[in-house]
């Protein structure tokens, strides 16, 4: 699975007669972080994984580097085989990158990514040899130990902040009962950089609003109370978290930013029949008067809505592709995740996943 180029232990041996030091008289090579990441459409096996080195280069001489660029890098494995960069790695929101060539002046210092084919949990060499116009034949490889069992996967991490965000604001649930992990709900919290309690507010207002327009379009001018569409969002909820189904997974994982596909199975107002509920009623309403009838029959309605809610069908929402509805994550500076969950029409797939929890209601 690797891309092997050269593959000796006579020649590994060689190369460890250098020294494994991650300096020289012209420069020092710093491992920052180890992580592995994932793209899209390609997963990372058992035992299989893209590395991706995050590296400091200081020029610590008193010329310049001529060019340091992710090319310049060469990983071995214990038997001497020689591992290229693999240089086919990028994320959709354009923010990973390899580490771009350019000069680097005396006592400066520059980072960047490079990216490797490895196995889990073996240890490795990185080599680097400083590219300098002067004495560039007795400059000596700067050689860096790489231990990937020391590797960090954010995959479970993003997936779960998603998770409990979505058990919090969508289904009014905690992490201790609606998830197997045994990472506690205070840690899955931790790891999420937006205001839960916020969002919740700002989904039941609008899930309110949004049902009593739908109600209203029927002709009734009946204004639910508050209690009422309480009662009606509980029980969307609650049906949802004990009946309903939510798959996760991890499209895209990097140092930095994420994309998790959810992929919900819920209550939606399509599989009940509300027209009809609120015709029978009307029809066993004695009164002459239209407006008066149509708004009994549509009080009735918000009553017995809980209850049918809490008996209808699950199902798949009918605008959603078949990848789901994806949340694009990103780290902040504290070292939390954060997507958008803004209400606007900008925000597609965040809005369309809101309207598949709150049973298909939508502006």
């Amino acid at each position: 699975m690797k891309k092997i180029i050269v593959g000796s232990t006579l020649l590994f041996g060689s190369l460890i007669l250098v020294g494994c030091s991650n300096n020289s008289s012209i420069a020092s090579v710093k491992l920052n972080s180890e992580n592995y990441i994932i793209q899209e459409d390609e997963k990372n096996s058992e035992n299989e994984g893209i590395l991706a080195l995050n590296i400091s280069v200081e020029n610590t001489s008193k010329q310049s580097i001529d060019s340091v660029s992710w090319d310049d890098f060469t990983l071995y494995d214990k038997k001497g085989n020689q591992i290229s960069v693999d240089d086919d790695v990028y994320d959709q929101n354009d923010t990973f990158e390899l580490m771009r060539a350019s000069s680097l002046n005396p006592s400066k210092e520059k980072s960047g990514y490079l990216t490797f084919k490895v196995d889990k949990g073996e240890k490795y060499e990185l080599h680097y040899k400083p590219r300098s116009s002067k004495d560039s034949k007795k400059t000596k490889e700067i050689i860096t130990e790489v231990d990937t069992s020391k590797a960090k996967d954010t995959s479970s991490e993003t997936k779960e902040a998603v998770e409990s965000y979505v058990n919090q604001v969508f289904l009014n649930t905690t992490d201790d009962t609606k998830s197997q992990n045994s990472q506690t709900e205070k840690n899955k919290e931790d790891n999420l950089a937006l205001d839960v309690n916020k969002a919740k507010e700002a989904f039941n207002d609008k899930f309110s609003k949004l049902f009593v327009a739908d109600l209203q379009s029927s002709g009734a001018t009946y204004q639910p109370t508050v209690a009422e569409t309480s009662k009606i969002i509980s029980a969307v909820k609650t049906t949802n978290a004990t009946k309903g189904k939510v798959d996760y997974k991890v499209v895209e994982s990097f140092p930095d930013s994420a994309i998790v596909s959810i992929k919900p199975e819920v209550v939606s107002f399509n599989t009940i029949d509300m027209s009809s509920i609120l015709e029978d009623n009307m029809d066993k309403i004695d009164d002459s008067d239209y407006d008066k009838a149509i708004n009994a029959a549509a009080k009735i309605l918000v009553e017995k809505l809980p209850s049918e809610i809490g008996s209808s069908k699950i199902e798949s929402p009918n605008d959603m592709d078949t990848d789901g509805y994806k949340v694009a994550l990103h780290k902040t500076k504290e070292g939390k995740w954060s997507f958008d969950n803004s209400d606007s029409s900008k925000n597609y797939d965040y809005t369309e996943l809101m309207s598949a929890f709150m049973a298909g209601e939508y502006e």
